[in-house]
């Protein structure tokens, strides 16, 4: 097998038009492609200033690849209630020369506000960067995602849609038919990931990634308070900055043993059936004394649940010891970046932050007994 086999399966999924024609470009992961885009757009954009416009919630690995990519990021708030919608008002405010690009995150899977991120960044002349890690096939009213920007990135590692441990693509969009698109993207992409595979390599370390997991886990169960107030984050971020090892050229070996074509043509399939099991799982706990966050589109990789503040940490205390598969959300990243650029109101995320837990919709064995026991826990807390 060849990657021009998974290259069609992967096509056939994204539905080739006008303005994709099924050109994929294989990496190690979702990281190294979030990388090489960005090199790509650094190299060349001119007369903009070397940053780039990312969402405040985000897995941390956004962050790394814009430290491995060499760019500064200038984080944007959201409002989680609002299918983390980027702050408009700010990014309509915020000077089109003073970032290169727009890093467009599907966020826990969800698929939103695409008209609005295209509008923006016609208006400032920004690359549209199509983070859809967490969403592949899942489709909006607009499209696949991954084909909705002038370019998309795709993970196939841990706790993704298709997960196989190993892998990452990136979407490359004809400029003539994009919405909006810097010329010579595609070729500058392309040069970038040859130049950066030239060498390939069976190594793939993330033990600074695992540091940082473990550290992430220990700091917000039990120094909710410290890490909440950003008196963690100097050394959170010199975690992070040791973490662009996960940055790797492609083994081309490897990834033909880990993906297969049959696996990525379930992927629109895999979307829907994410999506079905938070909805049955929302429909299950609509009596326990939660709010569920709904999504307009797209899949879900966590299904988030609002609490009562006070009980939220008892809360996930209990479930962990239970082994109830529950996890605390992805914190703002200026929780765990010094000194970060902030652009837009914050509040919404941070109320969000203090009340939300996730509740997982994969790898559940026994879904009667899951719901069973996460509605006594609930009822519980409530007493």
């Amino acid at each position: 097998m060849c990657l021009s086999a998974i290259t069609d399966a992967c096509a056939s999924i994204l539905n080739p038009n006008d303005s994709f024609d099924g050109r994929i470009l294989w990496c190690a992961n979702g990281t190294t492609a979030l990388t090489t885009v960005l090199r790509a757009v650094k190299a060349a954009s001119r007369g903009k200033d070397k940053k780039v416009l990312i969402p405040t919630c985000v897995c941390p690995h956004v962050y790394v690849a814009v430290l491995a990519a060499g760019l500064e990021p200038i984080m944007v708030a959201t409002d989680p209630y609002n299918n983390y919608a980027l702050d408009w008002m700010a990014l309509e405010a915020y000077p089109s020369r003073g970032a290169m690009a727009l890093l467009w995150v599907h966020q826990y899977g969800c698929m939103s506000h695409v008209e609005a991120v295209r509008q923006v960044c016609r208006a400032k002349d920004w690359v549209v960067i199509e983070d859809a890690a967490l969403a592949f096939g899942a489709t909006t009213h607009a499209g696949v995602a991954g084909t909705l920007g002038d370019c998309g990135i795709f993970s196939f590692g841990k706790g993704k849609v298709i997960c196989a441990d190993y892998g990452g693509a990136i979407v490359l969009k004809n400029a003539t038919n994009a919405a909006h698109a810097l010329p010579g993207l595609a070729k500058a992409i392309e040069n970038e990931w040859t130049s950066f595979n030239r060498k390939a390599t069976a190594d793939d370390c993330e033990e600074n990634f695992h540091l940082f997991a473990r550290e992430l886990r220990h700091r917000y169960n039990n120094l909710y308070s410290d890490f909440r107030s950003g008196a963690c984050a100097t050394h959170f971020q010199s975690i992070l900055y040791e973490c662009t090892d996960i940055v790797k050229p492609l083994n081309e070996e490897r990834l033909l043993t880990c993906l297969k074509p049959e696996m990525i043509l379930q992927g629109t399939m895999l979307a829907a059936r994410r999506k079905a099991r938070a909805d049955w799982l929302s429909n299950e706990l609509s009596s326990a004394n939660v709010t569920i966050v709904h999504h307009v589109d797209g899949t879900y990789w966590r299904l988030n649940v609002l609490v009562d503040k006070q009980k939220r940490h008892c809360l996930l205390k209990k479930a962990i010891s239970q082994r109830l598969e529950m996890s605390s959300w992805y914190p703002p990243l200026y929780w765990m970046v010094a000194d970060a650029t902030i652009i837009g109101h914050t509040s919404k995320e941070v109320e969000f932050a203090d009340t939300v837990l996730n509740i997982w919709v994969d790898g559940i064995e026994d879904w009667e007994s899951y719901s069973k026991k996460l509605l006594q826990l609930f009822d519980d807390a409530c007493k």
